[in-house]
């Protein structure tokens, strides 16, 4: 099980799963305001309603019995990034074991939940907004699961996974020496296992 040393603070430069997602959507808000013209007020801010979503805490939608397996004993970290972001990542602790008898390395997942949605544009905007700026520059090849899109990018060192659940998006990244998950053969089926188990857990 992951040591729980969780520590809310804010996110670090290139570490942050949702680094990208926050510039994308900053980038969709002043474009909104812009479309929007007068129709906002003196203030020219886009008109805009809460969604009622619920930020998830992403430190709960990865079980302990799947971190034993991808990173073996590990400690975590929770970084909140605003009211809409908040990223957790669990990293092996101490000194990778000889010859490599387990696995060593870092996973990362990151949640944003779109708490407020411009008035008369697309339900879901920026979510979908989200899910897109998740994704790497190569292809994402779709995970079939129940979410509204899933999808997942090999790496040279690991796996890259983007899933959106309504309002909500979840990008995960998972990176490790010596791990069997990490296989060629079992990546894809390592990508679909993490997916599915954060769209079970976000449904709880």
């Amino acid at each position: 099980m992951a040591e729980p040393v969780v520590v809310a603070r804010p996110g670090r430069s290139g570490r942050s799963s949702s680094a990208a997602l926050l510039s994308a959507l900053t980038m969709s808000i002043l474009l909104a305001a812009g479309c929007s013209g007068k129709q906002g007020g003196a203030s020219g801010a886009p008109p805009m309603f809460a969604t009622g979503a619920r930020l998830p805490d992403p430190c709960r939608l990865v079980g302990g019995d799947l971190i034993d397996q991808l990173v073996g004993a590990s400690t975590m970290v929770r970084e909140t990034e605003g009211k809409e972001n908040v990223d957790c990542r669990w990293e092996t602790r101490g000194h990778p074991p000889p010859k490599g008898k387990s696995p060593s390395g870092l996973l990362q997942v990151g949640a944003f939940t779109q708490a407020r949605q411009v008035k008369r544009t697309e339900k879901y905007n920026d979510a979908k907004i989200a899910y897109k700026a998740a994704q790497r520059d190569e292809p994402c090849a779709p995970v079939r699961i129940s979410a509204d899109a899933a999808c997942w990018q090999r790496d040279e060192s690991g796996i890259h996974v983007a899933v959106r659940k309504g309002y909500t998006t979840i990008v995960i990244s998972y990176t490790a020496a010596h791990s069997p998950a990490l296989n060629e053969e079992k990546k894809e089926e390592t990508a679909t296992a993490l997916a599915t188990e954060v769209l079970n857990n976000l449904s709880v």
